[in-house]
């Protein structure tokens, strides 16, 4: 009944192209397309001043979509697929960072996760035991590792 209550707002003559961006964003986000819409705009209205004139508000969505600069939005459109650029015009309206913060958290979580792949990598050989030091190897190991594995293995077999 709390809906029933609510004001309905219709808009028509939406770009195909826009259409599917914000159903994108939608999905990413886990909202249905009118709980996404819904809150867009509650963010759109929380960010205009008191003192911004329509006109104003107007001026800035034509020139910066979601806070961004134009050029920024004509890198975005062609780093990113059609998903991926409704999922960051998503995340900076609604936790107000630029597409550049955005991205920079990205990178630093992806090096963070290669880091501690490696690090745990490191630590299964190391603690595996195979790595070691051989003190009385010969010096041409690295290069002749073959033949002395042959040797070792011929060796082995004429033993058993």
């Amino acid at each position: 009944m709390y809906y029933a209550c609510m004001p309905h707002i219709q808009v028509r003559d939406v770009p195909a192209d826009v259409h599917q961006a914000l159903v994108s964003a939608a999905e990413s986000s886990g909202l249905s397309l009118q709980r996404f819409l819904s809150s867009e705009l509650a963010l759109l209205v929380s960010r205009r001043s008191d003192d911004e004139t329509p006109e104003q508000v107007e001026a800035r969505a034509r020139g910066r979509r979601f806070g961004l600069d134009p050029a920024v939005d004509s890198v975005q459109a062609e780093l990113l697929d059609e998903g991926r650029a409704a999922t960051l015009t998503s995340l900076q309206a609604r936790t107000q960072m630029s597409a550049t913060e955005i991205v920079g958290r990205g990178i630093d979580l992806v090096a963070e996760e290669q880091a501690k792949r490696h690090r745990q990598s490191l630590d299964a050989i190391l603690s595996s035991g195979f790595v070691g030091c051989l003190h009385d190897a010969p010096e041409d190991l690295a290069a002749n590792y073959r033949n002395y594995l042959a040797e070792a293995l011929q060796e082995e077999h004429d033993a058993g």
